[in-house]
């Protein structure tokens, strides 16, 4: 018997059908302690707006897949704020905004800045708040069926919410991109490098120390509802278009031309994309009807 079980124990189809298991029933957050998040407001707006808050829109949708998918960022009710661990997507996302499409000039008046943020414990992950929600559905569900398909093409995107929004304190430091600098620097690839932008950060005078320590949650988020198929994107420069909710959920700027600026690129700009099959077909039998 015990020969047997050791045999088992060393049958590759076995071992790699226990791995998967395993690391499905095991998926971990692990926690980071700096995120970034593109913003046209300078750093004296974000002050006067107490932080980077989501709309106050009633009632407040705390859904986190309502605010994934764009359903709450269009109602103005989403209760988070997106931001993301990778430095390379903040850049990627301000490309796509200062131009249609890559047949275009980047806009010479273009301006946005990339703050870096020190989060702590109400920042979530989103990929593995949605991947523990997949396997916790019940085998074979549109539920699980729906959040498969959205991690499958959403997967690696390093995106952290803050529930409820972050204080401008927790802001370290800030960097400018102009038109000008998306012109010259972005087709090379300067843009991405950390020695491009060393003598460009500008620091916040402002920034709490006392927060250094702090790490975003290592709890998954558990308030997921049912994914409705697609997500509402801003067509632009990048392969994958960029989520309205980074770009549609922060209040409206101060000036009129940046007020201008924000509401044509999230009302005429704005498309869906399909990550699960079974919506585009429905989608695509209800606009024959």
């Amino acid at each position: 018997m015990q020969g047997k079980c050791l045999s088992l124990l060393l049958n590759p189809l076995f071992i790699i059908g226990f791995l998967s298991f395993y690391i499905s029933a095991s998926y971990a957050i692990y926690p980071v302690n700096l995120v970034y998040r593109g913003d046209t407001r300078n750093l004296g707006e974000i002050y006067a707006a107490n932080g980077m808050r989501p709309w106050a829109g009633s009632p407040v949708d705390y859904d986190l897949i309502h605010h994934f998918d764009g359903e709450s960022v269009e109602d103005y009710t989403s209760a988070f704020v997106s931001t993301s661990a990778s430095f390379r997507q903040s850049i990627e996302h301000a490309a796509s905004l200062a131009r249609a499409n890559s047949e275009e000039p980047f806009e010479e008046d273009f301006r946005i800045f990339i703050y870096a943020i020190r989060p702590e414990s109400n920042f979530y992950e989103v990929e593995g708040s949605i991947a523990h929600a997949r396997d916790t559905s019940a085998e074979h569900s549109q539920r699980q069926a729906g959040l498969s398909a959205l991690l499958h093409n959403y997967g690696g995107m390093e995106e952290w919410v803050a529930l409820e929004g972050l204080s401008a304190e927790r802001i370290i430091s800030f960097i400018e991109i102009t038109g000008e600098m998306l012109q010259n620097y972005y087709q090379s690839g300067q843009l991405f490098s950390y020695s491009f932008w060393i003598n460009r950060w500008q620091p916040n005078l402002r920034y709490n120390s006392a927060s250094d320590g702090d790490i975003s949650s290592s709890e998954f988020y558990t308030h997921i509802g049912n994914p409705r198929g697609y997500r509402d994107v801003i067509q632009g420069e990048i392969p994958t278009p960029l989520a309205a909710s980074f770009i549609c959920i922060t209040p409206t700027p101060n000036s009129i031309k940046k007020r201008q600026l924000q509401s044509e690129r999230c009302k005429t700009r704005k498309g869906r994309h399909f990550y699960f099959v079974n919506r585009l077909i429905t989608a695509l039998e209800n606009s024959i009807e």
